[in-house]
């Protein structure tokens, strides 16, 4: 195939039956539409038109008139048609007739002008391959380039086409045409260029969901810390240039998708086009919990807590699940006796020792225990593996007291949160956690997720109230979720 030169993007091309309005009347077989920058010649298009007729008894050689072909080209941006024949001996092509704007440009090639144009004297053999011609265009620049700059100066005429060019040939046998070809281009004006630009490619996105990205990294302005960014695929980040002093790592938080943190990352150049990909699988970190019912008739309430705790860990990106198991011990007098109702009493220390040494306790794993007692809910600061949920909690109280096994203190007070996060304590109609927090969760290495070893990858000491270059602000938020 030949080379299309200068040609620097081609936006359709395909054959089609297209009518371009009620007023013109015809039909076009081909239809092509492009886009002009510098094209200076289409060297070939991809449609052969072959001399001969298509209607039946049609006979080319048989005695009687040759074939002649009745040619139309009209343009305004384009400056000329050339056809090249090929199976058209030299001495055929010199005896055929030319009346209208039409030259041979050498043994083989036709220019045809604007206008109408009548080759005559087309005789084929019928035992030899017909000839046939591959049509190819030249551009008028200047026509083009007046177009674009009065398009500039109208901002209503900026979206139009520039131009179209219609070329039909009519193969006639006497006064009878039989066989038509039809073609209509379309320029339109060429998309500006994609830049390049460095990317995070996220593979493994289960939800398809539009994760939060913190980006630590270098730019021309100086070192960034958490900067956000936002997409499911594909994140272009424009220039971010190579690490310096400056820290380099990223954080992805996203829907039915464990958190993951890249650090350092060291895929980043001062050249553009650097790609750095991040799998965000595992999925969900499943979190082992055995739940233990001390109380009658609490199993109904402790799976709508288990199942609103997933919901809200996931759709606010902690990525964290917790995996249940439910064991009703509310006739077991000593389980009963040994964890006891009166919170005063818990997590102290010949408490704890007497829990955890007991067969009611499952060590590297949350431990829950639904006790008839009035109070809401506690986890154990010395042991965060434990906790208790009383008579009086809601269905937000063991995503809360899940949350300080995680590490996280109470947002009471603290600047940036409301009373709809899960932290607050004491609270209803709490649904929320911020980006701030989902990291802590996750990275923690007091947490029980690092802790249990439920999670593997780098740990950090983020206390609630750091703030630092690797701790991100504990109400950093990305809404929505």
């Amino acid at each position: 195939m030949r080379q299309i030169k200068h040609m620097l993007c081609l936006v359709v091309s395909a054959s089609i039956l297209w009518t371009p309005s009620q007023a013109s009347g015809a039909r076009w077989d081909i239809l092509y539409r492009f886009c002009f920058d510098e094209i200076i010649v289409i060297d070939e298009i991809p449609e052969w038109i072959p001399v001969g007729c298509e209607i039946v008894d049609c006979c080319p050689g048989c005695p009687g008139p040759p074939i002649d072909w009745r040619i139309r080209f009209e343009s305004g941006p384009v400056e000329s048609m050339i056809l090249q024949f090929e199976n058209l001996l030299p001495d055929q092509a010199q005896k055929l007739g030319i009346k209208g704007n039409a030259k041979w440009l050498d043994g083989n090639r036709l220019q045809i002008g604007r206008g109408e144009t009548i080759l005559s004297g087309f005789s084929v053999d019928p035992k030899a391959r017909p000839p046939v011609a591959v049509p190819s265009i030249a551009m008028d620049k200047d026509a083009i380039r007046q177009s674009i700059e009065a398009m500039d100066k109208d901002s209503k005429e900026a979206e139009k086409d520039i131009g179209s060019m219609d070329f039909t040939v009519e193969q006639m046998l006497g006064p009878f045409v039989v066989n038509e070809f039809r073609l209509r281009y379309i320029i339109t004006r060429c998309p500006p260029p994609t830049l390049p630009t460095d990317q995070i490619d996220l593979n493994s996105n289960a939800a398809n969901d539009s994760a939060v990205v913190l980006l630590d990294a270098r730019r021309s302005s100086g070192c960034v810390d958490d900067e956000i960014q936002r997409g499911n695929n594909i994140i272009s980040l424009g220039s971010v240039l190579s690490n310096a002093s400056c820290n380099s790592e990223v954080a992805v938080f996203s829907d039915d998708d464990a958190m993951q943190l890249v650090t350092p990352v060291n895929a980043w150049t001062n050249s553009l086009g650097d790609v750095l990909p991040v799998d965000l699988t595992p999925n969900l970190l499943q979190a082992p919990v055995n739940v233990r019912l001390l109380r009658s008739g609490a199993l109904a309430t402790a799976q709508g807590d288990i199942a609103n705790a997933n919901l809200l860990y996931n759709t606010n990106h902690a990525g964290i699940a917790f995996n249940a198991t439910f064991t009703d011990l509310s006739s077991n007098t000593t389980a009963v006796n040994l964890i006891g109702t009166n919170s005063a009493n818990m997590c102290t220390g010949a408490w704890l020792n007497a829990v955890t040494t007991s067969a009611f306790f499952t060590p590297n794993q949350l431990n829950v225990y639904y006790v008839n007692g009035a109070f809401t809910g506690l986890n154990c600061i010395f042991n965060r593996n434990i906790i208790v949920i009383g008579t009086t909690a809601n269905n937000q109280t063991l995503a809360h007291e899940f949350g300080h096994s995680f590490s996280l203190g109470h947002t009471n007070g603290v600047p940036g949160f409301g009373t709809n996060n899960v932290m607050i304590g004491g609270g209803a109609g709490r649904t929320h956690f911020s980006e701030g927090q989902d990291f802590r969760m996750n990275v923690n290495a007091n947490s029980t997720i690092n802790a249990n070893g439920v999670r593997t990858g780098p740990t950090r000491n983020c206390p609630d109230g750091t703030t630092s270059n690797t701790c991100p602000a504990l109400s950093l938020d990305a809404v929505p979720n």
